[in-house]
């Protein structure tokens, strides 16, 4: 994007942020991620635990690294590259959420409950992850580690996201949640397909391609 359109979309996302202040704090483009500053320090121990049991993994272009019906036994954390998770609802594939480097992700009600999963998370490009097994956080870590803790913020971060996320879709434009979109990730939205943003967005392509034209032109 050159330079000229992100000032332009940074000062739509800004007026759109004094607005509605409430909702820019909360809204994330990731339901599993809204890690505060202090997330590191308070679970550093937890978090260093987790990784030095994961496991690395590469993954192509479109590859399936959770498919709907699996069991969701395992986190991971996304190292490079870009992911999405979608459902489908009436044989029509719907867009829940993207990941992105240094995010933390999984199906969670597959993994806290032990059921299979709803959804399906695939790579939208090249990517690697350290993929961490849910029977080795069990048998491998110490007991004195804060894991229930850990578990506990991420879903009631997960909770608080999602209500953030109806509050923006609510409040906001489909054309100001684009922009918002973009100015939060304005390098990592490169990773994704328009198709995937506009399913996110809930709109259809068309719609998406308007906006992306209005916003070059204006």
């Amino acid at each position: 994007m050159h330079d000229g359109k992100q000032r332009l979309v940074c000062s739509r996302a800004v007026q759109s942020r004094n607005r509605y202040p409430q909702a820019e704090q909360t809204m994330f483009i990731h339901p599993n991620n809204n890690f505060k500053n202090d997330f590191e320090s308070n679970f550093k121990k937890e978090i260093n635990a987790l990784k030095s049991i994961g496991v690395f993994k590469n993954y192509s272009k479109n590859e399936i690294v959770l498919r709907e019906g699996d069991s969701s036994d395992f986190i991971f954390f996304v190292i490079n590259g870009a992911f999405r998770g979608l459902r489908e609802i009436d044989a029509k594939e719907v867009t829940i959420g993207f990941s992105f480097e240094g995010d933390i992700d999984c199906c969670p009600l597959s993994y806290i409950q032990d059921i299979p999963s709803l959804d399906t998370i695939e790579s939208l490009c090249e990517s690697t992850i350290l993929k961490v097994y849910k029977k080795d956080i069990q048998t491998k870590l110490p007991k004195s580690l804060k894991l229930e803790e850990f578990t506990s913020y991420m879903l009631s971060t997960y909770i608080e996201t999602l209500v953030g996320r109806f509050m923006e879709f609510k409040a906001f434009t489909a054309e100001e949640c684009y922009i918002r979109l973009l100015n939060r990730h304005p390098r990592h939205l490169d990773l994704v397909p328009h198709m995937y943003i506009a399913s996110y967005l809930g709109i259809t392509k068309e719609r998406l391609s308007r906006i992306r034209k209005k916003l070059q032109l204006t």
